[in-house]
């Protein structure tokens, strides 16, 4: 049997926070205790979330409150109306067991003194009573629109606890009850869920907009999902939270999720409204009901599958595609060991733009070996040639390449590598984060996302001209459709091959840096670095033509159509 408990799980408080003074009997007026027998040893507990429609406890799901090493809480001790002790901040340590103050401080007895703690910490937090914490964290959360991440999530949980100076004696346990002071409002709302072969588990981006009162654009933590019914009728749902200040008023909710491009409207039209009156310490539940039809949940990810910020990911051949919060395109489903070691096992993902539309070196600085490992290729000879590609093809671990670069050097020597690593379009902290791909990466994004005929991929033997069979200066139509291939993708969902210049005109060309060194010249140890040329225009013969090959390039190469395509391992 499914239990719905919500467990806010306090650490013994041990042995908290100190104050500098001499040893007395705390009587009104004498200075500070410091002496051992008056250190108070704090022991907490909270009371849980409460539902508004039943004496039944909220579900937590894929997430548990805990204090973590690091967290921290505040405590004042109160005297007539004085702060003898303002907002001491106490430190969880390793233990998960003993908090500290500031610099191994103590928390004392003092006679007549009232104690308040609060969670979360919060610095510059100037009150003499529970009620003016309250007033303090209500006031700021009626100026917000809502939690979109669990740190905004718990910074808006406010909890407080109060002991009164009759219940606290010299040298013993101080027991603080922390009760919540604010409301919380959880919606359930239908996803469309996908299970791999392999186990993972992945949902279509939801879209989720939510009117709380005069709100528009109410964010909501993501708390994991619930899946009911059973085998082959399954329904998941996606778990959302907020915070929300109590009121006597009754907030009426509204909302509206994708399915597809198409909006679905809760409550559904002619349905009864939604309402929640905020109580301090409550919940109120809203179960959205929504039948997405007959789909397989069973699926696997798919080359041109659509990424999102929130880590959702939609199917390729679904008949709409989102664009709100679409980030990039899978371009691969297998990943290097490397990758694979770091649990990025799933996927390659391609930005749906370049980082910028001006020209951006690979190195500013005209020094030859780099000197921090990274990957390199050295062609000096035809016997060499298709070997030395084959290395170059192979190599996927772009992540270990860039970071060797980044971790070592900085955005003014190398503006290429920091321009990807730096793209402003936010991704979950569980992938890789962006980085500039390798040249193997970059030839799986042509290979896998444009070229439909096996005879025009990118292989050891044709993948430059400097190769001994290179095929990519086309003069027929498969060359130009590979290319435009790959722009429909990304426009598809608002991006571009190349943004500031369309696809369809007549001349252009387009060159993504890879992170690879190299040299042609035996005597200049990798003076250049990779690049995938592309080229797209007429020839002489009035014929339409694309090119797409390895190139190699000056480091510090100055070309108008350098560009940055950053990638990042799921």
């Amino acid at each position: 049997m499914k239990t719905n408990s919500w467990k806010i799980t306090f650490m013994a408080l041990a042995m908290a926070t100190a104050m500098t003074g001499c040893n007395q009997n705390n009587e009104l007026g004498t200075p500070a205790p410091s002496s051992e027998e008056d250190v108070l040893n704090v022991v907490a507990t909270a009371n849980d979330f409460v539902s508004s429609d039943a004496t039944s406890r909220v579900s937590e799901t894929d997430y548990t409150t805990t204090f973590e090493e690091g967290d921290a809480i505040g405590v004042f001790v109160v005297r007539d109306g004085e702060a003898l002790i303002s907002n001491m901040k106490m430190t969880l340590g390793a233990d998960r067991t003993t908090w500290a103050g500031e610099n191994g401080a103590k928390l004392y007895y003092y006679k007549d003194a009232d104690y308040i703690a609060y969670s979360p910490y919060t610095e510059g937090l100037s009150v003499t009573s529970e009620t003016e914490i309250i007033s303090h964290f209500t006031t700021k959360l009626q100026g917000s629109t809502g939690q979109s991440t669990l740190a905004d999530y718990q910074a808006a949980d406010l909890m407080t606890a109060s002991v009164a100076a009759a219940e606290v004696t010299r040298g013993q346990n101080i027991n603080f009850k922390f009760a919540h002071q604010m409301s919380m409002i959880e919606i359930k709302v239908p996803i469309r869920a996908y299970k791999t072969s392999g186990g993972y588990e992945y949902s279509a981006p939801l879209g989720l907009k939510v009117k709380i009162g005069d709100k528009e654009g109410f964010s909501l933590c993501t708390f994991g999902k619930e899946t009911t019914g059973d085998a082959g009728s399954e329904v998941t749902k996606g778990i959302y939270r907020c915070i929300v200040a109590p009121s006597d008023a009754a907030l009426n909710v509204e909302g509206e999720f994708q399915d597809g491009s198409v909006p679905v409207y809760f409550p559904a039209a002619g349905g009864a409204a939604l309402s929640v009156t905020p109580k301090a310490g409550e919940y109120k539940g809203i179960d959205v009901k929504y039948d997405y039809g007959t789909y397989s949940a069973k699926r696997e990810l798919e080359v041109g599958d659509y990424y999102y910020a929130d880590g959702s990911i939609c199917p390729n051949d679904m008949a709409s595609i989102p664009s709100d919060g679409c980030v990039g395109v899978i371009f691969s489903t297998e990943t290097s060991v490397t990758d694979q070691a770091n649990n990025w096992s799933h996927g390659y993902v391609i930005a749906l733009n370049n980082t910028g539309t001006s020209n951006i070196k690979w190195k500013n600085v005209a020094t030859a070996d780099d000197g921090y490992d990274i990957f390199d290729i050295v062609t000096t000879d035809n016997d060499a040639k298709d070997a030395s590609f084959q290395k170059l093809i192979d190599h996927l671990d772009g992540y270990t390449s860039s970071r060797k670069i980044t971790d070592n050097s900085d955005e003014i020597t190398h503006p290429a590598f920091f321009a990807a690593k730096n793209y402003a379009v936010s991704i979950p902290k569980t992938t890789s984060g962006w980085y500039l791909p390798s040249m193997g990466q970059l030839a799986l994004v042509i290979n896998n996302l444009g070229v439909t005929d096996d005879s025009k991929k990118f292989t050891a033997q044709n993948c430059s001209d400097k190769a001994s069979d290179a095929k990519f200066d086309e003069t027929g139509e498969d060359a130009p459709s590979a290319i435009k291939r790959m722009d429909d993708i990304f426009k598809k969902v608002g991006g571009s091959l190349r943004s500031e210049l369309a696809i369809t005109e007549n001349d252009w060309n387009l060159r993504w840096w890879g992170c690879g060194q190299t040299s042609f010249d035996a005597s200049i140890s990798n003076a250049k670095a990779w690049c995938v040329d592309m080229n797209y225009g007429t020839n002489d013969q009035g014929k339409q033509y694309a090119k797409y090959l390895f190139l190699s390039r000056d480091k510090t190469d100055n070309t108008p159509y350098n560009r940055v395509r950053p990638v990042f391992a799921f």
